[in-house]
């Protein structure tokens, strides 16, 4: 596998510095970070990540507002959503129409490395 571009959306600095960390020597690369959705916005365009990993929580526009609009911008990346809430989160159905994948938080690196993997194969579309 090639390395992965990935926008690092969390507003959680030490989240980002986390997954940083986990990714060290697995094939994907931190092109930029983003302390929200708003800026993740911003940023996907100049980034041209391949995979947003997006917090759920956050101040602002989450991991429940981000995705639809991401999604419209070109050029389009996968969003994987982070999640330390658990796998019974209501969300997960509303998030599966909207992401293409779901992992927790914290997950070991091959965990993040294979859902990150499968956003780049799965593309959902926004509702």
């Amino acid at each position: 596998m090639t390395n992965l571009r990935l926008l690092v959306v969390d507003d959680s600095k030490t989240q980002r510095l986390t997954l940083r960390r986990r990714l060290e020597g697995q094939p994907a690369e931190i092109v930029g970070v983003a302390s929200d959705g708003d800026e993740a916005l911003a940023r996907v365009q100049e980034l041209r990540p391949d995979v947003v990993p997006l917090d759920l929580v956050m101040w602002g526009r989450d991991g429940h507002s981000a995705p639809p609009h991401l999604l419209r911008r070109p050029p389009t990346a996968r969003v994987a959503v982070a999640s330390s809430t658990g796998a019974d989160n209501p969300s997960r159905a509303y998030l599966a129409k909207r992401v293409a994948t779901l992992f927790g938080k914290p997950s070991s690196p091959e965990t993040v490395v294979r859902a990150i993997a499968s956003a780049t194969e799965r593309r959902r579309e926004a509702v």
